[in-house]
């Protein structure tokens, strides 16, 4: 049993929670909580705090005469006060739990399963969310630029006064990145290459004022800005691998060997046509030999007064194929 605290007097006034002490020493005998009763009439006084060695304020006010009394502080014991502190703190914990939100989330505990996350869809409603592991991936990241790298997605960037744009915009599984430049000739330039082969470049021109569009690459390579008459040439790889090729021969040879831009699989036709407008007197033609899935012979001869002659004019040719 603890022991009640009465080393000297007390001060009471009627309605007020203040104690005044006299040859008190609250503080230094460690007083902290308890409740102090006066020998009058009157009510008990529970301890709110001991404001110094002569000055308590109790928790209730006195409701008995104003005087000097005798006293007594019947002090709490450890165990009685960790027992209020743990029945505060429960009452605490119970009221945070007793909410809407927490209630939703409970209601919605029998569905969770692997890769699902709460997500509300009203002040009072949920649902669980399916995560994928890539989603989650991203997730994880702890800044953008990772971020961007789990996407595959690369910076963009600008500099210098001629609005130059440039950067990995995007970067496959598979290593290829595409790139958006603005060159100095007005035109967008989109390509795309393997990190691991530079040389395997894809380009899409876009110009803008001249209102031509480039498409080059390994798999097409169209350039509608070549004039009939001018040297160049072209082609399509179709996805189910159908070739068409074409090209202008200006090598002044009358033997002239054509290399295709690209290598057939299976050779099919090839059709040339001179570029030449000839006299009254004279006939021409050209003819396709020694045609391979890589290249191909054009033989540009022409007849006048019954002799054939060789000629070394220009020449369209066009190729189909797989």
């Amino acid at each position: 049993m603890t022991t009640p605290y009465t080393t000297g007097s007390i001060t009471l006034t009627n309605g007020s929670a203040v104690v005044t002490g006299v040859g008190t020493a609250w503080q230094t005998a460690l007083i902290a909580g308890g409740t102090l009763y006066a020998e009058a009439d009157g009510n008990p006084l529970p301890i709110l705090s001991v404001d110094s060695n002569t000055q308590i304020t109790a928790a209730i006010k006195w409701k008995g005469a104003t005087g000097s009394f005798p006293y007594a502080i019947m002090r709490d014991t450890a165990y009685g006060q960790q027992t209020v502190a743990n029945a505060n703190a429960l009452a605490t914990y119970l009221q945070r739990l007793d909410n809407a939100s927490v209630a939703a989330l409970a209601s919605i505990a029998g569905q969770m399963s692997a890769g699902k996350v709460p997500r509300g869809l009203s002040a009072n409603t949920m649902e669980w969310f399916i995560i994928s592991d890539f989603i989650k991936q991203v997730l994880d990241d702890p800044d953008a630029a990772t971020a961007r790298g789990s996407l595959g997605i690369g910076n963009v960037s600008s500099s210098g006064s001629s609005s130059t744009i440039a950067g990995s915009l995007l970067v496959n599984s598979n290593g290829s990145t595409f790139a958006l430049q603005r060159n100095n000739a007005n035109a967008i330039d989109v390509e795309a290459f393997q990190t691991s082969n530079s040389a395997t470049k894809h380009s899409i021109d876009l110009n803008r004022y001249g209102g031509g569009v480039t498409v080059r690459g390994q798999d097409v390579w169209v350039n509608d800005k070549v004039p009939y008459s001018t040297s160049g040439f072209g082609y399509i790889n179709f996805p189910n691998g159908f070739k068409i090729q074409w090209g202008y021969d200006n090598s002044g040879q009358s033997d002239s060997l054509v290399t295709f831009p690209i290598a057939f699989t299976t050779f099919s036709r090839v059709v040339v046509n001179l570029d030449w407008v000839p006299n009254a007197n004279q006939a021409f033609t050209c003819a396709v030999s020694g045609a391979s899935t890589t290249s191909f012979y054009a033989r540009k001869r022409y007849v006048e007064g019954g002799v054939v002659n060789p000629i070394g004019a220009g020449a369209h040719w066009i190729a189909i194929g797989f």
